[in-house]
This record gives structure tokens, C-alpha cells and sequence, in this order.
């Protein structure tokens, strides 16, 4: 559950923080659900994290972002809609 000033979030299955992740987890599927122009700051933060098999779902509002993703994450499964 997250609290803010003027919202009450609750997140099924929980949410997971970023900055909170180990750095031993290995991230296998990642659904992205964010403004276009953050998709690849994103999950350049994440790249250690992304594990080989990892199929990660844009859902964003942009164009272009799977072509930057496939130059700096060449091997994995990108699906955007």
C-alpha cells in the first residue's frame, strides 16, 4: 500500500520499488507502463537486473522506443503496445 498527501494506492501483487531491488534479483518479466520518454532511462537503470530470457512489455504512449531499446538490449524480447 502507498500514501500519499492526496492518493491511497494499493497494488495487486505488490509493488516493487526500484531503488529497493537487490542486486541479485534477476528480473524475467517486466511489464512498463510509463510515458515513452521514460521507457529508456528506465530500463537502462535496470539492465544488470534483466535476466536473458527476459520479455519486457512496453506499454507507453510513443514512437521509436523499441528501436533505442533493441541497440542498447539487443537479445531480448521487447513487446510494445
Amino acid at each position: 500500500r502507498m500514501v500519499t498527501d492526496t492518493l491511497d494506492y494499493t497494488c495487486f501483487p505488490p509493488a516493487l520499488i526500484i531503488d529497493s531491488l537487490p542486486c541479485n534479483t534477476s528480473i524475467n518479466y517486466l511489464i512498463c507502463c510509463s510515458k515513452a520518454y521514460d521507457v529508456v532511462n528506465l530500463l537502462f537503470s535496470l539492465k544488470k537486473q534483466l535476466s536473458a530470457q527476459c520479455v519486457i512489455i512496453l506499454i507507453h504512449n510513443g514512437i521509436g522506443v523499441v528501436e533505442k531499446m533493441e541497440q542498447f538490449l539487443p537479445d531480448l524480447r521487447i513487446i510494445s503496445g
